[in-house]
């Protein structure tokens, strides 16, 4: 019977890679881990902040579509929409002017859209859509990107967003 049930966990986690690959997106000091789609994800790098209380993650997924999640203790905004204000007024000073951008909320999130046509006059076509959630006191900021973007990578973009999930950890 153990055979069996080893065999079993084992057929499980290689028919869904990303799931068994993919690891807790947590703190130490938050009472939750957050969760998304991982269809295709790839972890590229994982940073615990020492003393700030904060982290971050990095994935990419085969379809080139990156996933940044920074994690820090709320301090000056305390619904996703005042971070996400707050965020806006630090990436305003780094824009050139040929962005296209908007703001607005897709689902639990406070969103701000930023698509660049060029980057120091090359074509890059790249489009960033920032996800900022508060949740039990930490402002989490979930980063969606895809180089070479075109209109129907929107789809994809938003449905990491809306797939954002805080489960309690075990």
């Amino acid at each position: 019977m153990r055979r069996y049930s080893l065999f079993a966990v084992t057929t499980l986690a290689l028919s869904f890679p990303a799931l068994a690959a993919l690891p807790d997106v947590t703190l130490p000091s938050t009472p939750w881990k957050l969760t998304f789609a991982t269809d295709g994800v790839t972890l590229r790098s994982k940073e615990y902040k020492p003393g700030s209380g904060g982290g971050s993650f990095l994935f990419s997924r085969k379809d080139g579509v990156s996933i940044n999640v920074f994690i820090e203790p709320v301090k000056d905004c305390k619904a996703a929409a005042e971070c996400r204000d707050k965020l806006w007024k630090l990436l305003q000073a780094k824009l050139d002017g040929t962005e296209q951008t908007a703001q607005g909320q897709l689902g639990d999130a406070a969103t701000i859209e930023i698509y660049q046509p060029k980057q120091r006059n090359l074509p890059i076509h790249e489009k960033t859509l920032y996800a900022e959630f508060v949740q039990d006191g930490f402002w989490i900021d979930v980063r969606v990107n895809k180089g070479g973007f075109k209109p129907d990578d929107q789809a994809k973009l938003e449905a990491v967003v809306q797939s954002v999930r805080f489960e309690p950890k075990p």
